[in-house]
C-alpha cells in the first residue's frame, strides 16, 4: 500500500522539525512541525491534523492546522 510505504519514508528520514504519526488508522495522521530558525515562525510549535482519502495520491490529502497560525 502507497501510503504506508510513504509513511515508512517519512518515519526514515523525517524533514527537519517535522514529526507524523498515526491517530486512528492509516489515513488520518497528526503531524508536528517547528517553526523554521530564519523565519517569523521560529520557535513555534504547530500541531496538524492530516486525512488521506481511499483514493490518495490522486486526490490531495485535507490538513488543518490545529495550532493558530498568524
Amino acid at each position: 500500500m502507497r501510503i504506508l510505504a510513504e509513511y515508512q519514508n517519512f518515519q526514515r528520514d523525517p524533514p527537519e522539525g517535522c514529526k507524523v504519526m498515526f491517530v486512528d488508522s492509516l489515513f488520518h495522521w497528526e503531524a508536528i512541525m517547528i517553526g523554521p530558525r530564519s523565519s517569523p515562525y521560529a520557535g513555534g510549535i504547530f500541531l496538524l491534523d492530516i486525512h488521506f482519502s481511499d483514493q490518495h495520491p490522486f486526490k490531495a490529502p485535507k490538513v488543518t492546522f490545529q495550532t493558530k497560525v498568524y
